[in-house]
């Protein structure tokens, strides 16, 4: 689970993403088609911040080892 909390505020503009399914106050559901995306992305070299970052992502919010978890998992 998560250490990061996440406020009213950084749940809206977590939800404002286009590749975002759903978002509580400590997990992000992202979206079937971002989690193909991300993985071929990763596959063909990018790296967890890149690939957040090009899409959108605010990794202040979000922080860089969430980035990294989802990717791995």
């Amino acid at each position: 689970m998560s250490k990061i909390i996440f406020n009213e505020h950084q749940i809206r503009q977590i939800e404002a993403n286009r590749f975002v399914a759903s978002v509580s106050d400590r997990s992000i559901q992202y979206t079937a088609e971002y989690k193909i995306f991300a993985v071929k992305e990763n596959l063909a070299g990018k790296g967890p911040v890149q690939i957040f970052k090009e899409n959108g992502f605010d990794l202040e919010v979000i922080g860089v080892e969430k980035a990294r978890s989802s990717i791995k998992r």
